[in-house]
């Protein structure tokens, strides 16, 4: 019932947008599968990446990325990608119908009418660690 409520009994056919540390680590973390994200396709526009494997996913180039949300009815895009750049991949990824973006850069991202955004930001669990730990 929990699984339900939460969406995750649906399989959402997800990507990763960026192939550097943080892309591998997603990608290689079993978790997405056991919670129902089937992970399908890795785009970077870095081309000693694109070509390689990340969990046994070969990287596309950015450039196909469209196409392929549109051709595959992916769902969520998971975004680690630098600052500069996520804004207008998050933008076309819209665009192309993806309908809920995780998001890892740094930059933070606005929800729209077709889009659910989770931005995440992984210092400010580490600075919530630090101040948890300093109340003790």
């Amino acid at each position: 019932e929990l699984k339900k409520l939460l969406g995750i009994t649906k399989g959402y056919k997800t990507i990763i947008v960026g192939a550097g540390n943080l892309g591998h680590a997603i990608a290689n973390y079993g978790g997405l599968k056991k919670r129902g994200f089937k992970l399908i396709g890795i785009f970077d526009n870095d081309k000693e990446k694109v070509g390689k494997a990340a969990a046994g996913i070969i990287i596309k180039d950015i450039s196909e990325i469209s196409r392929f949300i549109e051709e595959n009815k992916v769902e969520i895009a998971i975004l680690t990608l630098p600052k500069k750049a996520t804004e207008e991949i998050a933008d076309m990824l819209i665009e192309s119908g993806i309908k809920g973006l995780w998001n890892f850069s740094y930059t933070e991202l606005a929800g729209k009418d077709s889009v659910v955004v989770e931005n995440v930001h992984l210092t400010d669990s580490l600075m919530t660690l630090s101040f948890k730990m300093n109340q003790k």
